[in-house]
Protein backbone atom coordinates (compact mmCIF):
# COMPACT_ATOMS: atom_id res chain seq x y z
CA UNK A 1 0.00 0.00 0.00
CA UNK A 2 2.83 2.37 0.86
CA UNK A 3 4.63 1.60 -2.41
CA UNK A 4 1.33 2.27 -4.19
CA UNK A 5 1.10 5.73 -2.58
CA UNK A 6 4.73 6.45 -3.43
CA UNK A 7 4.16 5.48 -7.08
CA UNK A 8 1.14 7.79 -7.26
CA UNK A 9 3.18 10.60 -5.69
CA UNK A 10 5.92 10.14 -8.29
CA UNK A 11 3.36 10.01 -11.11
CA UNK A 12 1.58 13.13 -9.85
CA UNK A 13 4.87 15.01 -9.51
CA UNK A 14 5.92 14.11 -13.07
CA UNK A 15 2.45 15.06 -14.35
CA UNK A 16 2.71 18.44 -12.63
CA UNK A 17 6.28 18.97 -13.90
CA UNK A 18 5.28 18.20 -17.48
CA UNK A 19 2.24 20.46 -17.14
CA UNK A 20 4.39 23.38 -15.98
CA UNK A 21 7.00 22.85 -18.72
CA UNK A 22 4.21 22.71 -21.32
CA UNK A 23 2.81 26.08 -20.23
CA UNK A 24 6.24 27.70 -20.07
CA UNK A 25 7.00 26.41 -23.58
CA UNK A 26 3.85 28.11 -24.87
CA UNK A 27 5.15 31.48 -23.64
CA UNK A 28 8.88 31.00 -24.28
CA UNK A 29 9.24 28.72 -27.26
CA UNK A 30 12.68 27.12 -27.37
CA UNK A 31 14.29 23.86 -28.38
CA UNK A 32 15.51 23.29 -24.82
CA UNK A 33 12.00 23.48 -23.41
CA UNK A 34 10.72 21.07 -26.08
CA UNK A 35 13.46 18.61 -25.16
CA UNK A 36 12.57 19.06 -21.48
CA UNK A 37 8.91 18.39 -22.23
CA UNK A 38 9.80 15.25 -24.20
CA UNK A 39 11.99 14.00 -21.33
CA UNK A 40 9.15 14.66 -18.88
CA UNK A 41 6.82 12.71 -21.18
CA UNK A 42 9.39 9.89 -21.27
CA UNK A 43 9.43 9.79 -17.45
CA UNK A 44 5.64 9.80 -17.47
CA UNK A 45 5.71 6.84 -19.86
CA UNK A 46 8.21 4.90 -17.74
CA UNK A 47 6.12 5.32 -14.58
CA UNK A 48 3.01 4.41 -16.58
CA UNK A 49 4.25 0.92 -17.47
CA UNK A 50 5.10 0.21 -13.82
CA UNK A 51 2.23 -0.97 -11.68
CA UNK A 52 -0.41 -1.01 -14.42
CA UNK A 53 -2.30 -3.96 -15.88
CA UNK A 54 -0.60 -6.39 -18.23
CA UNK A 55 -2.69 -5.30 -21.19
CA UNK A 56 -1.81 -1.61 -20.94
CA UNK A 57 1.87 -2.16 -20.14
CA UNK A 58 2.21 -4.89 -22.80
CA UNK A 59 0.58 -2.76 -25.49
CA UNK A 60 2.67 0.29 -24.53
CA UNK A 61 5.93 -1.66 -24.69
CA UNK A 62 4.95 -3.32 -27.98
CA UNK A 63 4.19 0.06 -29.59
CA UNK A 64 7.47 1.46 -28.22
CA UNK A 65 9.51 -1.36 -29.78
CA UNK A 66 7.63 -0.97 -33.06
CA UNK A 67 8.51 2.72 -33.20
CA UNK A 68 12.16 1.93 -32.39
CA UNK A 69 12.19 -0.69 -35.16
CA UNK A 70 10.73 1.78 -37.68
CA UNK A 71 13.29 4.49 -36.92
CA UNK A 72 16.16 1.98 -37.00
CA UNK A 73 14.93 0.43 -40.26
CA UNK A 74 14.46 3.78 -42.00
CA UNK A 75 17.70 5.27 -40.55
CA UNK A 76 16.03 8.39 -39.11
CA UNK A 77 17.30 10.71 -36.38
CA UNK A 78 17.02 9.37 -32.85
CA UNK A 79 17.01 12.90 -31.46
CA UNK A 80 14.04 13.76 -33.64
CA UNK A 81 12.40 10.50 -32.56
CA UNK A 82 12.79 11.47 -28.89
CA UNK A 83 10.68 14.57 -29.50
CA UNK A 84 7.77 12.31 -30.39
CA UNK A 85 7.20 11.38 -26.75
CA UNK A 86 5.47 14.72 -26.21
CA UNK A 87 3.61 14.83 -29.54
CA UNK A 88 0.23 14.29 -27.84
CA UNK A 89 1.03 15.28 -24.27
CA UNK A 90 -1.77 17.86 -24.19
CA UNK A 91 -4.35 15.07 -24.57
CA UNK A 92 -3.02 13.58 -21.33
CA UNK A 93 -3.33 16.96 -19.59
CA UNK A 94 -6.85 17.28 -20.99
CA UNK A 95 -7.96 13.86 -19.71
CA UNK A 96 -6.25 14.40 -16.36
CA UNK A 97 -7.66 17.84 -15.61
CA UNK A 98 -11.07 18.09 -17.28
CA UNK A 99 -12.80 16.34 -14.32
CA UNK A 100 -12.20 19.56 -12.35
CA UNK A 101 -14.96 21.14 -14.45
CA UNK A 102 -17.52 19.12 -12.46
CA UNK A 103 -16.20 20.10 -9.03
CA UNK A 104 -18.94 22.65 -8.17
CA UNK A 105 -21.75 20.24 -9.17
CA UNK A 106 -21.66 18.59 -5.74
CA UNK A 107 -23.44 21.55 -4.17
CA UNK A 108 -26.54 21.24 -6.36
CA UNK A 109 -27.19 17.49 -6.46
CA UNK A 110 -30.17 17.85 -4.13
CA UNK A 111 -31.64 20.62 -6.30
CA UNK A 112 -31.12 18.57 -9.45
CA UNK A 113 -32.91 15.59 -7.91
CA UNK A 114 -35.83 17.81 -6.89
CA UNK A 115 -35.93 19.26 -10.42
CA UNK A 116 -36.01 15.77 -11.95
CA UNK A 117 -38.92 14.83 -9.68
CA UNK A 118 -40.88 17.88 -10.83
CA UNK A 119 -40.08 17.16 -14.48
CA UNK A 120 -41.18 13.53 -14.06
CA UNK A 121 -44.75 14.80 -13.61
CA UNK A 122 -44.66 16.08 -17.19
CA UNK A 123 -42.11 13.85 -19.00
CA UNK A 124 -41.89 10.06 -19.25
CA UNK A 125 -39.27 8.76 -16.83
CA UNK A 126 -37.19 6.98 -19.47
CA UNK A 127 -37.12 10.10 -21.62
CA UNK A 128 -36.09 12.12 -18.59
CA UNK A 129 -33.25 9.69 -17.87
CA UNK A 130 -32.16 9.71 -21.51
CA UNK A 131 -32.24 13.41 -22.29
CA UNK A 132 -31.38 14.53 -18.76
CA UNK A 133 -28.16 12.51 -18.85
CA UNK A 134 -27.43 13.80 -22.35
CA UNK A 135 -27.67 17.43 -21.19
CA UNK A 136 -25.64 16.76 -18.04
CA UNK A 137 -22.94 14.99 -20.08
CA UNK A 138 -22.60 18.02 -22.32
CA UNK A 139 -22.06 20.17 -19.23
CA UNK A 140 -20.00 18.06 -16.82
CA UNK A 141 -18.57 15.26 -18.96
CA UNK A 142 -17.95 11.87 -17.31
CA UNK A 143 -19.27 13.10 -13.94
CA UNK A 144 -22.75 12.92 -15.50
CA UNK A 145 -22.78 9.11 -15.06
CA UNK A 146 -22.48 9.02 -11.24
CA UNK A 147 -24.77 12.07 -10.99
CA UNK A 148 -27.39 10.29 -13.13
CA UNK A 149 -27.12 7.25 -10.88
CA UNK A 150 -27.93 9.45 -7.88
CA UNK A 151 -30.81 11.11 -9.72
CA UNK A 152 -32.49 8.10 -11.32
CA UNK A 153 -31.45 4.83 -9.64
CA UNK A 154 -33.18 3.62 -6.49
CA UNK A 155 -32.25 0.64 -4.30
CA UNK A 156 -35.58 -1.14 -4.71
CA UNK A 157 -35.73 -0.85 -8.51
CA UNK A 158 -36.13 -3.99 -10.58
CA UNK A 159 -33.04 -5.27 -12.37
CA UNK A 160 -34.65 -4.83 -15.78
CA UNK A 161 -35.41 -1.19 -14.99
CA UNK A 162 -31.81 -0.56 -13.89
CA UNK A 163 -30.62 -2.24 -17.09
CA UNK A 164 -32.72 0.19 -19.13
CA UNK A 165 -31.32 3.13 -17.17
CA UNK A 166 -27.79 1.81 -17.72
CA UNK A 167 -28.32 1.53 -21.47
CA UNK A 168 -29.85 4.99 -21.78
CA UNK A 169 -27.32 6.81 -19.60
CA UNK A 170 -24.34 5.14 -21.26
CA UNK A 171 -25.53 5.91 -24.77
CA UNK A 172 -26.60 9.45 -23.84
CA UNK A 173 -23.13 10.09 -22.47
CA UNK A 174 -21.47 8.68 -25.58
CA UNK A 175 -23.58 10.75 -27.97
CA UNK A 176 -22.93 13.88 -25.91
CA UNK A 177 -19.20 13.36 -26.54
CA UNK A 178 -19.89 14.17 -30.19
CA UNK A 179 -21.04 17.65 -29.21
CA UNK A 180 -19.64 18.99 -25.97
CA UNK A 181 -16.54 21.18 -26.41
CA UNK A 182 -15.18 19.84 -23.11
CA UNK A 183 -15.17 16.26 -24.39
CA UNK A 184 -11.81 14.66 -25.13
CA UNK A 185 -13.22 12.75 -28.12
CA UNK A 186 -14.28 15.80 -30.11
CA UNK A 187 -11.07 17.58 -29.11
CA UNK A 188 -9.01 14.69 -30.52
CA UNK A 189 -11.10 14.57 -33.71
CA UNK A 190 -10.58 18.30 -34.29
CA UNK A 191 -6.88 18.02 -33.50
CA UNK A 192 -6.42 15.19 -36.02
CA UNK A 193 -8.43 16.77 -38.83
CA UNK A 194 -7.89 20.50 -38.34
CA UNK A 195 -11.62 21.19 -38.14
CA UNK A 196 -13.45 23.68 -35.92
CA UNK A 197 -16.17 22.97 -33.40
CA UNK A 198 -18.69 25.24 -35.12
CA UNK A 199 -18.18 23.48 -38.46
CA UNK A 200 -18.73 20.08 -36.81
CA UNK A 201 -21.77 21.16 -34.80
CA UNK A 202 -24.49 20.92 -37.51
CA UNK A 203 -23.33 17.48 -38.69
CA UNK A 204 -22.88 16.08 -35.20
CA UNK A 205 -26.19 17.51 -34.02
CA UNK A 206 -27.91 15.56 -36.77
CA UNK A 207 -26.03 12.35 -35.90
CA UNK A 208 -26.58 12.77 -32.16
CA UNK A 209 -30.31 13.40 -32.69
CA UNK A 210 -30.56 10.25 -34.80
CA UNK A 211 -28.61 8.32 -32.16
CA UNK A 212 -30.81 9.56 -29.31
CA UNK A 213 -33.95 8.60 -31.20
CA UNK A 214 -32.55 5.15 -32.00
CA UNK A 215 -31.35 4.60 -28.44
CA UNK A 216 -34.70 5.47 -26.88
CA UNK A 217 -36.61 3.41 -29.45
CA UNK A 218 -34.60 0.31 -28.54
CA UNK A 219 -35.40 0.61 -24.83
CA UNK A 220 -38.90 2.06 -24.48
CA UNK A 221 -40.68 -1.23 -25.16
CA UNK A 222 -38.54 -3.33 -22.82
CA UNK A 223 -39.84 -2.03 -19.48
CA UNK A 224 -42.98 -0.45 -18.13
CA UNK A 225 -42.74 3.23 -17.27
CA UNK A 226 -42.34 3.98 -13.58
CA UNK A 227 -45.05 6.09 -12.02
CA UNK A 228 -44.16 9.70 -11.31
CA UNK A 229 -43.57 10.62 -7.68
CA UNK A 230 -46.39 12.23 -5.75
CA UNK A 231 -46.48 16.00 -5.87
CA UNK A 232 -47.27 16.43 -2.21
CA UNK A 233 -44.33 16.93 0.12
CA UNK A 234 -41.78 17.56 -2.66
CA UNK A 235 -39.56 20.57 -2.07
CA UNK A 236 -38.91 22.90 -4.94
CA UNK A 237 -35.28 23.16 -6.14
CA UNK A 238 -33.25 26.28 -5.48
CA UNK A 239 -33.15 27.72 -9.00
CA UNK A 240 -30.59 30.33 -7.98
CA UNK A 241 -28.16 27.59 -6.92
CA UNK A 242 -28.82 25.74 -10.15
CA UNK A 243 -28.10 28.89 -12.16
CA UNK A 244 -24.77 29.26 -10.35
CA UNK A 245 -23.85 25.89 -11.87
CA UNK A 246 -25.32 26.41 -15.32
CA UNK A 247 -24.46 30.02 -16.17
CA UNK A 248 -20.66 29.76 -15.56
CA UNK A 249 -20.48 26.65 -17.76
CA UNK A 250 -22.35 28.37 -20.59
CA UNK A 251 -20.06 31.40 -20.27
CA UNK A 252 -17.04 29.09 -20.35
CA UNK A 253 -18.29 27.38 -23.50
CA UNK A 254 -18.81 30.79 -25.10
CA UNK A 255 -15.27 31.75 -24.07
CA UNK A 256 -13.83 28.57 -25.63
CA UNK A 257 -15.61 29.10 -28.93
CA UNK A 258 -14.68 32.80 -29.06
CA UNK A 259 -10.99 32.09 -28.47
CA UNK A 260 -11.07 29.25 -30.99
CA UNK A 261 -12.56 31.55 -33.63
CA UNK A 262 -10.42 34.62 -32.98
CA UNK A 263 -7.02 33.10 -32.26
CA UNK A 264 -7.34 29.86 -34.27
CA UNK A 265 -6.24 27.71 -31.33
CA UNK A 266 -7.51 24.17 -30.91
CA UNK A 267 -10.20 23.47 -28.30
CA UNK A 268 -7.91 20.97 -26.58
CA UNK A 269 -5.12 23.51 -26.15
CA UNK A 270 -7.50 26.24 -24.97
CA UNK A 271 -9.01 23.97 -22.31
CA UNK A 272 -5.62 22.75 -21.08
CA UNK A 273 -4.58 26.39 -20.64
CA UNK A 274 -7.82 27.68 -19.12
CA UNK A 275 -9.43 24.89 -17.09
CA UNK A 276 -7.47 25.58 -13.89
CA UNK A 277 -8.03 29.37 -13.76
CA UNK A 278 -11.68 28.97 -14.77
CA UNK A 279 -12.52 26.39 -12.11
CA UNK A 280 -10.55 28.36 -9.50
CA UNK A 281 -12.43 31.60 -10.24
CA UNK A 282 -15.72 29.71 -10.23
CA UNK A 283 -14.87 28.09 -6.89
CA UNK A 284 -13.83 31.43 -5.37
CA UNK A 285 -17.14 32.93 -6.51
CA UNK A 286 -18.92 30.06 -4.72
CA UNK A 287 -16.64 30.61 -1.70
CA UNK A 288 -15.12 27.17 -2.13
CA UNK A 289 -11.52 28.14 -2.88
CA UNK A 290 -10.06 25.90 -0.16
CA UNK A 291 -12.09 22.93 -1.37
CA UNK A 292 -10.88 23.59 -4.93
CA UNK A 293 -7.22 23.32 -3.86
CA UNK A 294 -7.96 20.09 -1.99
CA UNK A 295 -9.88 18.69 -4.96
CA UNK A 296 -7.13 19.77 -7.38
CA UNK A 297 -4.51 18.02 -5.24
CA UNK A 298 -6.60 14.84 -5.18
CA UNK A 299 -7.08 15.03 -8.95
CA UNK A 300 -3.37 15.59 -9.60
CA UNK A 301 -1.91 13.05 -7.20
CA UNK A 302 -4.65 10.43 -6.79
CA UNK A 303 -7.14 10.40 -9.65
CA UNK A 304 -4.89 11.25 -12.63
CA UNK A 305 -2.24 8.64 -11.63
CA UNK A 306 -4.96 5.95 -11.83
CA UNK A 307 -5.15 6.59 -15.58
CA UNK A 308 -1.41 6.28 -16.24
CA UNK A 309 -1.95 2.94 -17.97
CA UNK A 310 -4.02 4.75 -20.60
CA UNK A 311 -1.50 7.61 -20.67
CA UNK A 312 1.28 5.16 -21.44
CA UNK A 313 -0.66 3.73 -24.38
CA UNK A 314 -1.42 7.24 -25.67
CA UNK A 315 2.25 8.24 -25.49
CA UNK A 316 3.49 5.04 -27.15
CA UNK A 317 0.78 5.12 -29.85
CA UNK A 318 1.45 8.79 -30.66
CA UNK A 319 5.20 8.00 -30.70
CA UNK A 320 4.56 5.12 -33.09
CA UNK A 321 2.56 7.37 -35.42
CA UNK A 322 5.16 10.13 -35.09
CA UNK A 323 7.85 7.61 -36.08
CA UNK A 324 5.85 6.73 -39.18
CA UNK A 325 5.60 10.42 -40.06
CA UNK A 326 9.27 11.32 -39.69
CA UNK A 327 10.34 8.24 -41.66
CA UNK A 328 7.73 8.66 -44.42
CA UNK A 329 6.37 5.18 -43.76
CA UNK A 330 2.82 6.54 -43.37
CA UNK A 331 2.82 7.83 -46.97
CA UNK A 332 4.11 4.48 -48.22
CA UNK A 333 1.32 2.61 -46.43
CA UNK A 334 -1.40 4.99 -47.63
CA UNK A 335 -0.20 4.57 -51.23
CA UNK A 336 -0.87 0.82 -50.93
CA UNK A 337 -4.57 1.32 -50.17
CA UNK A 338 -6.91 0.73 -53.14
CA UNK A 339 -8.92 3.39 -54.97
CA UNK A 340 -6.63 6.27 -54.03
CA UNK A 341 -7.69 9.36 -55.96
CA UNK A 342 -10.85 7.67 -57.22
CA UNK A 343 -13.92 9.91 -57.33
CA UNK A 344 -16.16 7.53 -55.38
CA UNK A 345 -13.55 6.25 -52.91
CA UNK A 346 -15.34 7.98 -50.03
CA UNK A 347 -18.12 5.38 -50.30
CA UNK A 348 -15.63 2.80 -49.00
CA UNK A 349 -13.48 4.87 -46.68
CA UNK A 350 -16.16 6.68 -44.66
CA UNK A 351 -17.48 3.38 -43.22
CA UNK A 352 -13.90 2.04 -43.08
CA UNK A 353 -12.92 4.95 -40.81
CA UNK A 354 -15.77 4.14 -38.44
CA UNK A 355 -15.09 0.40 -38.45
CA UNK A 356 -11.35 0.75 -37.77
CA UNK A 357 -12.10 2.55 -34.50
CA UNK A 358 -14.93 0.14 -33.63
CA UNK A 359 -12.99 -3.06 -34.33
CA UNK A 360 -9.91 -1.91 -32.43
CA UNK A 361 -12.16 -0.99 -29.49
CA UNK A 362 -13.66 -4.48 -29.43
CA UNK A 363 -10.15 -5.95 -29.09
CA UNK A 364 -9.53 -3.80 -26.00
CA UNK A 365 -7.67 -0.90 -27.62
CA UNK A 366 -8.87 2.45 -26.30
CA UNK A 367 -11.01 4.51 -28.67
CA UNK A 368 -8.48 7.37 -28.70
CA UNK A 369 -5.86 5.00 -30.08
CA UNK A 370 -8.28 3.74 -32.69
CA UNK A 371 -8.94 7.33 -33.76
CA UNK A 372 -5.20 8.00 -34.03
CA UNK A 373 -4.60 4.96 -36.25
CA UNK A 374 -7.66 5.57 -38.43
CA UNK A 375 -6.68 9.22 -38.95
CA UNK A 376 -3.14 8.24 -39.91
CA UNK A 377 -4.06 5.33 -42.15
CA UNK A 378 -6.81 7.05 -44.14
CA UNK A 379 -5.98 10.27 -45.99
CA UNK A 380 -9.29 12.15 -46.40
CA UNK A 381 -7.93 14.27 -49.27
CA UNK A 382 -6.81 11.22 -51.26
CA UNK A 383 -10.12 9.46 -50.77
CA UNK A 384 -12.38 12.46 -51.36
CA UNK A 385 -13.68 12.84 -47.79
CA UNK A 386 -14.46 16.33 -46.54
CA UNK A 387 -12.54 17.11 -43.33
CA UNK A 388 -15.76 17.75 -41.39
CA UNK A 389 -17.21 14.41 -42.47
CA UNK A 390 -13.95 12.65 -41.65
CA UNK A 391 -13.93 14.12 -38.12
CA UNK A 392 -17.55 13.05 -37.62
CA UNK A 393 -16.76 9.54 -38.88
CA UNK A 394 -13.99 9.27 -36.30
CA UNK A 395 -16.47 10.33 -33.62
CA UNK A 396 -19.09 7.81 -34.74
CA UNK A 397 -16.41 5.13 -34.44
CA UNK A 398 -15.48 6.47 -31.00
CA UNK A 399 -19.07 6.43 -29.72
CA UNK A 400 -19.83 2.99 -31.15
CA UNK A 401 -16.58 1.57 -29.81
CA UNK A 402 -17.11 3.06 -26.38
CA UNK A 403 -20.63 1.61 -26.17
CA UNK A 404 -19.70 -1.94 -27.20
CA UNK A 405 -16.25 -2.42 -25.68
CA UNK A 406 -15.92 -4.33 -22.43
CA UNK A 407 -12.82 -2.26 -21.70
CA UNK A 408 -14.19 1.25 -22.25
CA UNK A 409 -13.95 3.60 -19.29
CA UNK A 410 -17.63 4.53 -19.51
CA UNK A 411 -18.81 0.89 -19.39
CA UNK A 412 -16.43 0.06 -16.55
CA UNK A 413 -17.71 3.07 -14.60
CA UNK A 414 -21.32 2.06 -15.27
CA UNK A 415 -20.62 -1.47 -14.05
CA UNK A 416 -19.24 0.05 -10.84
CA UNK A 417 -22.31 2.24 -10.43
CA UNK A 418 -24.66 -0.66 -11.27
CA UNK A 419 -22.98 -3.70 -9.64
CA UNK A 420 -25.64 -6.09 -11.02
CA UNK A 421 -24.13 -5.65 -14.50
CA UNK A 422 -20.59 -6.34 -15.68
CA UNK A 423 -18.91 -4.09 -18.24
CA UNK A 424 -19.16 -7.02 -20.68
CA UNK A 425 -22.93 -7.23 -20.20
CA UNK A 426 -23.29 -3.47 -20.59
CA UNK A 427 -21.29 -3.59 -23.81
CA UNK A 428 -23.28 -6.57 -25.09
CA UNK A 429 -26.53 -4.69 -24.54
CA UNK A 430 -25.25 -2.01 -26.92
CA UNK A 431 -24.45 -4.34 -29.84
CA UNK A 432 -27.80 -3.80 -31.56
CA UNK A 433 -27.52 -0.04 -31.11
CA UNK A 434 -24.05 -0.03 -32.73
CA UNK A 435 -25.17 -2.35 -35.56
CA UNK A 436 -27.92 0.15 -36.42
CA UNK A 437 -26.15 3.41 -35.56
CA UNK A 438 -23.06 2.73 -37.71
CA UNK A 439 -24.90 2.15 -41.04
CA UNK A 440 -27.36 4.96 -40.26
CA UNK A 441 -24.49 7.37 -39.60
CA UNK A 442 -22.62 6.12 -42.66
CA UNK A 443 -25.55 6.93 -44.95
CA UNK A 444 -25.95 10.38 -43.39
CA UNK A 445 -22.23 11.15 -43.69
CA UNK A 446 -22.06 9.96 -47.30
CA UNK A 447 -24.94 12.27 -48.23
CA UNK A 448 -23.36 15.20 -46.36
CA UNK A 449 -19.99 14.47 -48.00
CA UNK A 450 -21.56 14.62 -51.45
CA UNK A 451 -23.20 17.96 -50.61
CA UNK A 452 -20.06 19.49 -49.07
CA UNK A 453 -17.73 18.39 -51.88
CA UNK A 454 -20.13 19.59 -54.59
CA UNK A 455 -20.68 23.00 -53.05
Amino acid sequence: MRSHRNLFLIRGTIFLLAFVIYHVSLVFSSEGLQVGLSLAALLLFLTAIIGTGRFYSGLSIALLFCSIAIVGWRHSSWVEWLMGFSSLIKLIFFIGLIPLISFPIGGVIKDLKQLMVILSWKVRTLKLVHYGTFLLSNLINLAALPVSKILFVEKDQEKQWQAAIGELTGRSFGLAMMLTPIGAAIAVAMELTGTRWLSLLPVNLLLAAAGLWLSYSLVKGKVEEAAAMEEEGIEKPDYQRLSLMLVPLILYFAFLLTIETIYHLGIMEIIVISVLPFTLIWSLFLRKGTEWFKHGKIQMFKEAPKSFGLYGVIISASLFIYSMEITGLDDDLISLLPFGGEKMAFLLYIPATILIVEMLSLTGVHQFIGMLFAAKLIDPVMFGIHETVFASALLVGFVSGMQTSTFSGANILLSTLLPSFSSYEIGRRNYVFALLFIPLSTVVLIVINIVLTLY
